[in-house]
């Protein structure tokens, strides 16, 4: 009778025990469903955050982007500005270029930052500006000049240009060279050897390190590959490295792009050329077409490719001359860098000079005191988010047309159209007259390559 009772006793407590697996079993399932809930909330705030992040870099690049337009306006301004200039010769002569080149180059910055000195009704207009202003966040948009580089592109030899050369020659001349290269290539492989030569031997003298790596660095060789790399691959040019430069690209198993360079970071792709390299050349060089090398941008390098054997002494009082904080003198034209050159440095003769110019011409680099590169740096800024966009932006000049005008003989009945130039006789009865020399007119500005950071 006892072990019975003993045995009920035991079923009782197995039977309550099975009353509690359901409760271990809700309070089971609300554990889980309490973390699947913390995760999916987690989750929701973490794409929340994402979301408020992608709208604040949305406003940041629109407010970048709003600093880009608005400095092209400027450049849009300052292109009226100079063709306005160029084409009134009074005008011209009474208007230095660095009170038109104000228009683009002063930063502008939103929200227009209150100086202590202003008075109080400028203090209310800004703020009452700010106020209006749709725009929300941040802006600093600076336009940088940077016509003061070579144009890397110069040295591309083009088959296309060649075959017309030669075809060209031959109808003028049965005995045309051989040689198709033209001199404009020559010229410009000459300069940028001095140039990057120049270069080198400047950062060695500052760096030890620096010139133990490129002390004995041939520079005629890293010119090659890039001339290789850019040229057509069926044009024909003498260079004593061309084939050693070929021998490079396919050792490194990279194909040449036979085309201009687009942008500067396609010379981190070229064997030979380091980044260290190519981060001391590139305040001297760039990859986009450029107008004119302005005056009063250039560095002791690009002076001393211009006036060979100049001394150390005689650059620095150049730089003096030009950018002394007390008394600057800059160059509104190219006359007045050849006086300086001429009469007051005395560094070479007029004539000497013309003739350098023309060299220059010839290999495609002119000079003039007019900016037509620039660099355009917006940054735009909403709450954490920071946009920069860097936009190069060029000015190309407008494509110049030579007419010449004929007057025909008194029995016509056309009228002859009355021209200011002196005429030339033909060895007929028509007198052609020369071609009215035109001013360098600048087209609209276009941005050539935009990074976005």
């Amino acid at each position: 009778m006892l072990r019975l009772m003993m045995i009920q006793e035991v079923l009782i407590k197995l039977i309550k025990n099975q009353k509690g697996v359901a409760i271990i079993m809700v309070l089971t399932a609300i554990t889980i469903l309490m973390a699947i809930m913390g995760d999916f909330t987690f989750d929701t705030k973490i794409n929340k955050i994402k979301s408020y992040n992608l709208q604040e870099k949305i406003q940041a690049q629109l407010n970048a982007e709003a600093g880009l337009r608005l400095a092209l306006m400027r450049l849009r301004l300052y292109k009226e500005a100079f063709n306005y200039i160029e084409n009134n010769q009074s005008v011209k002569e009474k208007i230095k270029m660095e009170s038109v080149n104000a228009i683009w180059e002063v930063p502008f910055l939103f929200p227009i930052p209150i100086l202590p000195n202003m008075l109080a009704k400028q203090k209310a207009a800004i703020g009452k500006f700010v106020k209006n202003s749709l725009l929300e966040g941040n802006v600093q948009t600076y336009v940088y000049n940077i016509s003061n580089k070579i144009n890397l592109n110069l040295l591309r030899v083009s088959a296309f240009l060649q075959t017309n050369k030669k075809t060209t020659n031959e109808n003028e001349d049965n005995s045309s060279n051989n040689n198709t290269n033209s001199e404009g290539n020559v010229d410009a492989y000459k300069e940028l050897s001095k140039l990057v030569s120049q270069t080198i031997e400047n950062k060695s003298r500052e760096d030890e390190n620096f010139a133990e790596k490129y002390s004995g660095q041939n520079v005629d060789e890293l010119i090659s590959i890039i001339k290789f790399y850019i040229s057509d691959p069926n044009s024909d040019y003498d260079d004593v490295y061309k084939t050693n430069a070929e021998n490079v690209f396919l050792e490194n198993k990279i194909t040449a792009k036979h085309a201009s360079m687009a942008s500067a970071s396609e010379l981190y792709m070229l064997a030979g050329w380091s980044d260290e390299l190519i981060k001391t050349l590139e305040n001297e060089i760039t990859v986009h077409s450029n107008v004119m090398i302005d005056l009063n941008k250039i560095t002791d390098k690009v002076l001393r490719l211009i006036i060979p054997g100049i001394d150390d002494q005689d650059v620095k009082d150049f730089f003096e001359y030009r950018d002394s904080a007390d008394d600057p003198h800059p160059f509104n034209s190219v006359k007045d860098f050849q006086n300086y050159v001429t009469n007051i440095g005395r560094f070479m003769s007029t004539a000497d000079f013309d003739k350098r110019m023309q060299e220059f011409e010839k290999a495609g680099i002119k000079f003039g005191s007019a900016p037509t590169l620039f660099l355009i740096t917006s940054i735009g800024e909403y709450n954490r988010s920071t946009v920069t966009i860097d936009a190069y932006v060029s000015m190309p000049a407008r494509p110049q047309v030579q007419v010449t005008t004929t007057t025909t003989n008194p029995d016509d009945t056309e009228e002859p159209v009355e021209e200011p130039e002196e005429p030339e006789q033909n060895g007929t009865n028509n007198t052609t007259k020369k071609p009215k020399p035109q001013a360098a007119l600048l087209l609209e500005p276009r941005i050539v390559e935009i990074i976005i950071r």
